[in-house]
């Protein structure tokens, strides 16, 4: 029984990458059929928050949430960010994979802002 290449079996099993090709794809369905004209724009800021937002709540999900990272200090968030829009910059050739990463950076950037205001409250 064939289940693929080792790269599509890596694919199935990472949700945000599968999530993001399906956005890719449905993007694509719109450009190619011209909604353009209409109103879409993939540029446009609601479709970029809708993404870091969906970034961010899978990034919740996979490392525990507020109260995972609210034991973060701001130094912390700082490296992180760093580490991630470094990784960012390794891809600069490839720029459906940088903006993949560039997601991260603000989904991070966000992170930060909220468990800082969590801990003014």
């Amino acid at each position: 029984m064939d289940f693929g290449t080792p790269e599509q079996l890596a694919e199935m099993k990472d949700p945000q990458l599968r999530m993001e090709q399906t956005m890719a794809s449905k993007t694509k369905d719109i450009e190619d059929a011209g909604l353009c004209q209409w109103g879409y724009q993939p540029d446009s800021l609601t479709l970029v928050l809708q993404e870091v937002g969906t970034r961010r709540a899978s990034q919740d999900a996979n490392h525990g949430g507020p109260e995972h990272d609210d034991t973060h200090t701001p130094a912390d968030w700082r490296a992180f960010i760093g580490i991630y829009n470094q990784r960012a910059e390794e891809y600069e050739s490839e720029p459906e994979i940088r903006e993949s990463k560039l997601k991260d950076v603000a989904a991070l950037a966000v992170a930060a802002i909220q468990s800082s205001r969590r801990k003014r409250a």
